[in-house]
């Protein structure tokens, strides 16, 4: 099972060259590809969980994972008594003999260090990176940001070329494999080609070919996604919503982003990288759009730029998203409290339309602004309950708590992605 490429590896690192660039793991069936997605995800997880959740017999399974075995990809631990991410709609593992009698039970788990991966964020005014491991692990080197003059394409290359540089810095000094894939994730729409055909938050409105820009100037194979589709593959796989088969995530700051879980699988559409539940009505007394749409109390009041808008008109005076930010932490600011009570509701409204048409049992909030209200959970419960029946379950949502995390699922968002590429291979990359 394992590829020519890993030969070339070990021809490289013995000649002291850098390895050429992997863009699969292994060469292997669609069943082995998946196996090792789920034990990359779930493990450490025995045979019989696998076996019994694909519906392949104890030897089909031993064999595959004997050849991931012999290809480095997994690689045998001893049970015991550990909390593992295994959902509840995989098979319970089989119970470990703790009397000494027979073979130990062995589960498998996923070589984190057989490969390196870079993920990158491009937002309006900066490029944020880090590099990661198979698992999506941070290790030591951090997060890395340039920061962006303009937005020009050439402009955000060149940022990113940066920081590239730092993680590949970061990476010889942590004596890794140098990174085989780069993801980047942007708020925009990417086409099926891999294009960026249209990036509000950066002004293009033109075909930008930024993957490939990317890849011709660092050498390095590189995918480019929409950032919340990415943000909802980081939650799927190795976030707060691995092993959950339904849930909903908003993120807000800049713009709005909605993301859904649904049956196990990301929700994708050709037109939901446009930003669909930007426009939603919460509020009808609020604001009118600020992207000039004409209409009232949409769910782009919850964008920083319109909130920062609103608060300087309720001040008299020209206020930025982050004073308003700021105050609403000193309660002698009445006007900023009373703005984060209004900002919460409109919140509540918005998980109340995603869970009475999506009809998913959780919601994720998220974003690089959230935080600001995390302590309105009651004025979102209200905003919830006004519009769902009494006789409805609650809608349990959960603050991801994006200030402490320093943008950090958006830049792990993009490694997922191209992770998941590198382990699925050519198997069918719309099984989640």
């Amino acid at each position: 099972m394992a590829d020519q490429s890993d030969q070339q590896q070990t021809a490289a690192k013995t000649a002291g060259q850098e390895a050429p660039a992997r863009t699969n793991w292994f060469d292997g069936s669609q069943w082995a590809h998946l196996i090792a997605a789920d034990v990359l995800r779930y493990g450490p997880v025995s045979r019989t969980t696998l076996a019994g959740y694909h519906g392949l017999s104890q030897g089909t399974l031993s064999r595959i994972a004997k050849n991931l075995m012999i290809a480095g990809v997994v690689r045998e631990t001893e049970a015991d008594a550990r909390t593992t991410n295994v959902p509840a709609y995989l098979s319970q593992a089989a119970p470990v003999d703790r009397t000494g009698r027979g073979r130990p039970q062995q589960n498998l788990e996923i070589n984190r260090g057989a490969a390196t991966f870079i993920g990158i964020n491009v937002r309006a005014e900066s490029v944020r990176a880090a590099a990661v491991n198979v698992a999506c692990e941070l290790g030591g080197g951090g997060i890395h940001t340039c920061s962006l003059e303009d937005t020009e394409p050439g402009t955000v290359v060149k940022a990113i070329a940066t920081v590239i540089a730092k993680c590949r810095a970061d990476v010889r000094k942590r004596r890794l494999d140098q990174p085989c894939l780069v993801g980047i994730g942007l708020g925009g729409h990417v086409e099926a080609d891999g294009t960026c055909g249209y990036a509000p938050f950066l002004h293009w409105d033109q075909p930008v070919d930024l993957a490939g820009m990317v890849e011709k100037e660092c050498g390095i194979p590189t995918r480019l996604f929409n950032n919340i589709s990415s943000y909802m593959r980081y939650m799927q796989w190795f976030g707060e919503g691995c092993g959950l088969s339904d849930f909903a995530v908003i993120t807000i700051g800049a713009g709005v982003g909605y993301g859904l879980v649904s049956g196990g699988r990301v929700v994708e559409t050709p037109g939901s990288s446009y930003g669909l539940a930007g426009h939603i009505l919460v509020d009808p007394d609020g604001p009118r759009c600020f992207l000039n749409k004409g209409h009232r109390g949409c769910s782009q009041c919850l964008t920083d730029e319109s909130l920062a808008l609103e608060y300087s008109t309720m001040t008299g005076s020209e206020r930025t998203f982050e004073d308003y930010a700021r105050d609403t932490r000193n309660p002698h600011k009445a006007q900023a409290q009373n703005l984060r009570s209004r900002e919460g509701h409109r919140l509540g409204v918005l998980i109340s339309t995603v869970a009475n048409l999506a009809m998913v049992g959780r919601v994720f909030i998220g974003g690089e602004s959230s935080w600001v209200l995390q302590g309105e959970k009651e004025t979102i419960s209200t905003g919830i309950s006004d519009f769902r029946p009494s006789q409805t379950p609650k809608v349990p949502f959960t603050f991801l708590d994006e200030q402490s995390m320093l943008d950090r699922r958006w830049v792990l968002g993009a490694a997922t992605e191209v992770i998941r590429q590198f382990v699925l291979g050519s198997a069918d990359l719309s099984v989640d």
